[in-house]
């Protein structure tokens, strides 16, 4: 199960020069960039090119005129070039209707005239440089951004709608007189009523660099970069007391100060005046919370957490006078607190829901508000507050259904926040403005990130990165003792949630080595490796009986999405989509029908929907996830997708539902998966280690197949129970992520 982004990247604000606007048209939410090719909803890159794109450049070229299917193939498809035109223009077209989120009933910008061509019907607008309009636009209109150090001037780009009739007919040249009347009507109001407004320095634009900043044998996190940008503080995990603790660097150098000699430390943040860091220390069953100078010495204790209490979360207010943690008090109260420096006291600061917990603030760069984490009483999903600090009302910043790791970080100016998340699968990270709650991914940090950290000046981001490859093993289920080979690998990236299709010809897979987690096939021994799809996420692929189609889920408006392709490569085709989470899904028996789990209605279970659609029907009604049908005629699941989950099984049309045994009980899911005669599964052994078992349905025996060195999360088996698939985590690295130029 994998979340879907469409290659959102957070741009540098800068100044449009009239030979890039003149290039940039915009219509509704959406702003295409006719050099670059690049298409923009809201700020936020979308993941379209190609054909497509070309389709949307030739419509925006002339907009409310009628583009001929001929003239479409012309232009895109040349004489010389042998493909299916048909198809691929209506491939192209649908995909481009996907990414503006239109349809075809009912358009909003693009319409089909049957059998002859495309028209586009929204109104557009062209953004004009300083130099084309008067130097001036209405204060309320104006976007102010926060310059560095010394006040510079911010120029927006400002844009002039340009209406666009629905009409069928092409516009003859009245038509175009009162656009271009328009235009100047609107310029002249500009000239009237505008007020000066502020330029920023062009070379504030730089693109975003990014560079490993600390790389040491040993894992390395909570990284805190000093207020200036110059340091960054940080915890490594050795092995002896020269290796373990605290650690400060000077970027740029390889300057490098031990400020602590204890695995037991974590979590640094800096002073204001970036002179001293305060940390927390495990204690037995509490922590302690203490100080120490920057540039090393001796440390000081403040004040004891309550028994039971990690304290794995700081913050140093801007004013230098208090910290903020979460944990314990030596009262015993658990919550989030303020603690004055000066008298050492606790202040509670938020009440959460029963069950829920609060944690990872961050102070604003004024010290007026704080960001923190709140996790639900389910521990899923997380959320981002605010909290007022001068009446300590709070309210969301976010609303997902994913995960936040490690703390927010404020950006410099105080208008946006930070933070990694699991809504794309892996934790990557993400930008959230604070005005709107409008949040975008930051394509540049890359995958497997979080614990963000920002520095008050100089424009820098830093960030945990988690660098590996998994590869899919092989095991002879019948001759267990010869072990697994490995069947899928690649230098870099991820290789999980494999599946053998009917035939034992090939196999279909998750892999995220061409940048994002996307669906592959690959010959049954792993070889000629094929990519399927390009949606920015997607997993969990499972095969039709006659291997020839794939369904699988992927992220549509932050919401789970079933989709079916061909093994032989072409469109994915949407089956499930809405405002409920939509995942794992697989084929039925007959090919007729997918099962998957939603939570529509308010919690998990298991519906039904043919596979030409229509409307889903739901099958189990106590709980269901990751559901396959079995040659017995039992569609078998899970009751929940958090570790150790119940193995249940239920008629189609259901009725019959029961548990499999009280002693099946696999780590996830996805660690089981159903043989002819029975099912296969890992446990945790007893000797801490995982086992690979297998469960004979008609015997109701239970035996051990296989030792395993590592616990797999995903397993599969072939159609003929011959051999098990499973994916291997290889080696981990961890590093230090610096990103310049970060606005």
């Amino acid at each position: 199960m994998q979340e879907q982004s469409r290659g959102v990247r957070i741009e540098p604000a800068h100044f449009m020069s009239s030979n890039e606007v003149s290039h940039r048209v915009r219509f509704g939410p959406y702003e295409a960039d006719l050099r670059t090719h690049e298409l923009w909803k809201h700020g936020t890159r979308l993941k379209l090119s190609g054909q497509p794109f070309q389709i949307l450049e030739v419509l925006l070229s002339r907009p409310g005129e009628l583009i001929s299917r001929d003239e479409l193939r012309e232009k895109l498809w040349p004489q010389d070039t042998f493909v299916d035109f048909s198809h691929g223009l209506n491939a192209a077209v649908n995909k481009l209707r996907d990414a503006l989120s239109d349809s075809a009933d009912d358009p909003k910008y693009i319409e089909t005239l049957p059998r002859r061509g495309y028209r586009f019907i929204g109104q557009i607008e062209r953004a004009f440089a300083e130099g084309s309009l008067p130097a001036a636009i209405p204060s309320e209109t104006a976007v102010q951004a926060t310059a560095p150090e010394s006040v510079q001037e911010v120029v927006t780009p400002l844009s002039v709608p340009i209406p666009v009739a629905r009409s069928h007919r092409r516009p003859g040249a009245l038509g175009v007189v009162s656009i271009v009347l328009g235009i100047l009507v609107v310029v002249g109001a500009y000239t009237l009523i505008s007020t000066p407004f502020v330029r920023r320095n062009a070379a504030s634009g730089a693109p975003p660099r990014t560079e490993s900043i600390v790389n040491v044998p040993d894992a390395v996190s909570d990284p805190a970069l000093s207020p200036d940008g110059n340091q960054i503080a940080y915890f490594r995990k050795g092995q002896t007391p020269s290796t373990a603790g605290i650690f400060v660097k000077e970027i740029g150098s390889d300057t490098i100060v031990q400020l602590t000699h204890t695995p037991a430390d974590c979590c640094p943040v800096w002073s204001p005046d970036g002179k001293s860091i305060a940390f927390s220390r495990a204690a037995g069953e509490a922590s302690a919370i203490y100080i120490v100078p920057a540039s090393g010495g001796e440390e000081r204790k403040l004040v004891s957490t309550g028994p039971g209490s990690s304290a794995r979360s700081l913050d140093w207010s801007p004013d230098g006078k208090s910290l903020v943690l979460s944990g314990i008090s030596p009262e015993g109260e658990e919550g989030m607190f303020l603690i004055s420096l000066d008298t050492l006291q606790w202040r509670k600061l938020t009440d959460p829901p029963a069950g829920a917990h609060d944690g990872y603030a961050a102070f604003s760069p004024d010290g007026q508000t704080l960001c923190f984490v709140r996790s639900q009483p389910t521990g899923f999903p997380d959320e981002l507050y605010l909290m007022n600090l001068v009446n300590l009302v709070t309210h969301p910043l976010t609303s997902e259904h994913a995960h936040i790791i490690g703390p927010p970080a404020w950006s410099a100016d105080g208008a946006s926040v930070v933070y990694a998340t699991t809504k794309q699968g892996s934790p990557s990270l993400w930008r959230v403005t604070v005005a709107t709650g409008a949040s975008a991914l930051i394509i540049d940090a890359g995958g497997n990130v979080w614990h963000p950290t920002t520095s008050r000046r100089g424009f820098r981001l830093a960030f945990e990165q988690i660098r590996s490859a998994s590869s899919i093993e092989s095991l002879d289920a019948s001759h267990p003792e010869s072990g697994s080979r490995s069947v899928v690998t690649s230098t870099t990236g991820r290789n999980e949630g494999p599946q053998v299709s009917p035939d034992g010809r090939r196999i279909v897979f998750m892999s995220d080595r061409s940048g994002s987690m996307e669906i592959w096939v690959a010959n049954a021994d792993g070889s000629d490796p094929v990519q399927l799809t390009a949606l920015g996420s997607a997993g969990t692929p499972r095969w039709s009986p006659d291997s020839k189609q794939i369904v699988f889920d992927s992220r549509q408006n932050s919401r789970g999405a079933i989709y079916t392709v061909s093994a032989d490569g072409g469109e994915a085709h949407p089956l499930v989509r809405g405002d409920n989470e939509n995942l794992v899904p697989s084929f039925s028996r007959d090919g007729r029908s997918i099962f998957f789990a939603s939570d529509r209605g308010g919690e998990w279970n298991v519906w039904r929907i043919p596979v030409a659609g229509g409307n889903p029907v739901r099958v189990t009604t106590e709980g269901g996830f990751g559901p396959i049908e079995a040659a017995d005629g039992y569609i078998y699941y899970s009751t929940t997708m958090y570790p150790n989950p119940e193995i249940w099984r239920i008629r189609g049309d259901g009725t019959e539902a029961t548990r499999l045994a009280p002693r099946l009980v696999p780590r996830m899911w996805a660690t089981w998966a159903v043989a002819p005669s029975g099912i296969y599964l890992v446990e945790d052994a007893p000797d801490g280690n995982a086992a690979l078992e297998f469960y004979d349905i008609e015997h109701q025996s239970l035996r051990r197949v296989a030792a395993l060195k590592k616990a797999p999360f995903w397993l599969a088996v072939s159609s003929d129970g011959s051999h098990v698939l499973m994916d291997h985590a290889n080696e981990e690295e961890s590093t230090i992520v610096m990103m310049r130029n970060f606005r």
